[in-house]
């Protein structure tokens, strides 16, 4: 409760700076003209921060464990799957220029066992402006390592949209399907804010 209560007041004070007006004054062009500086809300050369939660759907995770018929049946083992985990993450991107990027993130998710995993992606966006605020639909693909009792590499692809506003804060969304193993395969969705410098 109170990782919710300090995410929502982060939030809140970062959208208390976007409409707290411009941060430079209008330039003069003759008489009558007047020009405001635009400011690029998608830019080369930059950093990204984002924190986010995720669900995971799909097999997740499984435990292995005795074979239970009103019984324990010696020598045979089952695989029981987690088909829906709650989690969340943290993030940071780098975009060499305005359309093309690299991005790291650590998720963790709760399945049977705490489920952690860090990934790395390259990533493809196409930012689209209005004024002050603006969105960038993008594609990624990466990979990275899953830590926990089936410690595994994987990989993934996905799509998603960032909607951002002037002030440098955004919220975006995202799909991936995450692939590392025949049985353990499955769809994570992420919803997020992101501050970029």
């Amino acid at each position: 409760m109170k990782k919710l209560i300090l995410s929502l007041s982060i939030v809140v004070v970062g959208a208390s700076v976007c409409f707290a007006g411009p941060k430079s004054a209008p330039a003069k062009l003759g008489k009558d003209k007047m020009v405001t500086p635009t400011e690029e809300l998608f830019r080369a050369n930059e950093f990204d921060i984002g924190m986010f939660a995720a669900v995971a759907i799909g097999r997740v995770d499984y435990t292995t464990h005795p074979y239970y018929n009103g019984k324990r049946t010696p020598n045979v083992n089952v695989n029981d799957y987690d088909h829906t985990v709650w989690g969340g993450g943290v993030e940071a991107d780098y975009f060499f220029t305005r359309y093309l990027g690299l991005g790291v993130e650590g998720t963790w998710l709760a399945g049977s066992d705490v489920i952690s995993s860090v990934a790395g992606s390259v990533i493809a966006r196409y930012p689209i402006e209005y004024g002050t605020w603006g969105l960038a639909p993008y594609g990624f693909i990466g990979g990275g390592g899953q830590f926990d009792s089936q410690n595994a590499g994987f990989g993934h692809f996905g799509v998603g949209t960032e909607v951002r506003l002037k002030c440098h804060w955004g919220v975006f969304t995202d799909a991936r399907w995450v692939i590392h193993d025949s049985n353990i395969n499955y769809a994570l969705i992420r919803l997020g804010v992101r501050y970029n410098f």
